[in-house]
């Protein structure tokens, strides 16, 4: 008995180029988004990024702040607030009325950094990358819980901004060197060398240090070291 195959491209027939390029393109997407989906936040992280946290978080859980002045220096205060003390008030220290300035404070009543720390490579809030990109100079501050001494690493791929940081904060009185490797911030993934030059400069100022800024620990009392402190980074 004779018998005749019809094969696939008989019974199909060809699939036009176009549309093939389609399918392609859906298959990668649907890949990419479920590839997102099961990506798991990036250490104690809760959220994936920052734009996960933007999508899930209460509006009253934080505060965005943002100032754009005629410059091409951008301050940033990425843990303000109740997630890091002292931040959001050394980085407008910083900024005053002539740089730029971006700050997100956690506001809740207790976990903040638990709930709203989001890794610096993975904080990709929109606004804050609008103006970056538009930055020459971005430098960001933040700080770790150590009470052992008072001190200010310095990191980032601006090399020489660092430097000239460094040697600032140290004519003013204050300890301060080039940050060890946990603090290094050299990530290009980093928003902080994610700006105009493709650099930026990164304190991680201690607890103790941040402290001593501020009259009986209180936020709302600057005193003269937090001049001298913002004044030798900002001139």
């Amino acid at each position: 008995m004779n018998t005749t195959k019809i094969s696939g491209k008989k019974r199909f027939g060809k699939i036009p180029e176009p549309l093939l390029v389609l399918i392609i393109i859906a298959l990668f997407g649907l890949v990419y988004l479920f590839g997102y989906q099961l990506r798991p936040p990036v250490g104690n992280d809760y959220y994936r990024d920052m734009k996960e946290l933007l999508s899930k978080e209460p509006a009253t859980s934080y505060e965005i702040t943002t100032v754009e002045k005629d410059s091409p220096i951008l301050i940033v205060a990425p843990y303000g607030g109740k997630t890091v003390l002292y931040t959001s008030t050394i980085s407008r220290g910083i900024a005053g009325d002539t740089f730029n300035l971006f700050d997100f404070s956690g506001r809740l009543d207790t976990g903040n950094y638990e709930r709203l720390h989001i890794s610096s490579v993975n904080y990709n809030v929109p606004v804050l990358e609008a103006m970056n990109k538009k930055a020459q100079i971005t430098l960001s501050v933040s700080g770790n819980t150590s009470e052992d001494n008072r001190l200010t690493y310095i990191g980032g791929l601006d090399e020489e901004g660092s430097v000239l940081v460094r040697n600032a904060l140290r004519s003013a009185g204050f300890d301060a060197e080039l940050a060890p490797s946990e603090f290094q911030g050299k990530d290009p993934k980093n928003f902080v060398n994610r700006n105009a030059n493709g650099a930026g400069i990164q304190l991680v100022i201690t607890q103790r240090q941040r402290k001593a800024l501020f009259n009986n620990t209180r936020e709302s009392e600057p005193n003269d070291r937090f001049d001298r402190y913002v004044k030798a980074i900002s001139d």
